[in-house]
């Protein structure tokens, strides 16, 4: 990691409310991963996020992406597009091809 001082400057756009995605992934069996993914949406900051996270996690992995578009939730079906920062965690399957994952719902 670098760290380089900057000047204070504020870009054009400030989105107060992200969307957040958090993926939970628990190992199921020996050889794949369960997937329980949800959508945050009206999150005061990142904190009331975290703070989520961390009371339904129950021992997960677990992955926190920011979306960069605004895309309404649709229903669970409905898969979102929109595409992600990633802010913390990791896919398990990443360098696993060994390991798939199964789709859990709600």
């Amino acid at each position: 990691m670098r760290a380089d001082e900057t000047v204070h400057s504020e870009g054009s756009y400030v989105e107060d409310s992200p969307t957040y995605r958090v993926n939970f992934w628990e190992l199921y069996g020996k050889e794949s991963w369960n997937l329980q993914a949800f959508v945050l949406s009206g999150a005061k900051d990142l904190e009331e996020v975290l703070d989520w996270i961390s009371r339904n996690e129950n021992g997960r992995r677990v992955e926190l992406f920011v979306e960069l578009e605004d895309e309404p939730f649709a229903s669970f079906s409905t898969p979102r597009k929109s595409d992600l920062i990633r802010l913390c965690g990791s896919d398990p399957n990443e360098g696993d091809s060994a390991f798939g994952f199964v789709a859990v719902p709600e």
